[in-house]
């Protein structure tokens, strides 16, 4: 009986907690050009970096953010859609890595509202 108990013990001690989602953001900067934007010319991506992923022990994560790349080619900003917090937080700071050649309208550079979505682990 003991062992039993010891072992639903450790069983529950190892699962671990749900992590929490992000709080989506109502609205990632409307004004910004995005892919929907006539005459645009989407940017480039020239460098990336994977993320890199927390630990959970089975199962995928899904997380989605949309993020503002300014006329450098730089992410300025980044704003949550859905995700846990742990696997957004991870992606967020690859994202930050990337760099871009920006995008364009009428041939001058222009900020752009870029979607992204990664997943972590297997299905």
């Amino acid at each position: 009986m003991r062992s039993i108990v010891a072992a639903l013990l450790l069983a529950a001690c190892a699962t671990p907690a749900p992590q929490p989602e992000v709080t989506p953001a109502v609205n990632c900067h409307p004004e910004v050009a995005g892919s929907e934007t006539p005459g645009i010319v989407a940017p480039v991506v020239l460098h990336k970096e994977p993320p890199k992923t927390p630990y959970y022990p089975s199962g995928h994560r899904i997380v989605e953010m949309d993020a503002i790349i300014d006329q450098t080619g730089q992410i300025i900003e980044v704003c949550p859609i859905r995700g846990e917090r742990d696997f957004f937080d991870a992606a967020e700071r690859a994202l930050r890595n990337w760099r871009f050649k920006p995008a364009t309208l009428d041939g001058k550079p222009v900020p752009f509202r870029f979607h992204f979505t990664t997943r972590f682990g297997s299905s």
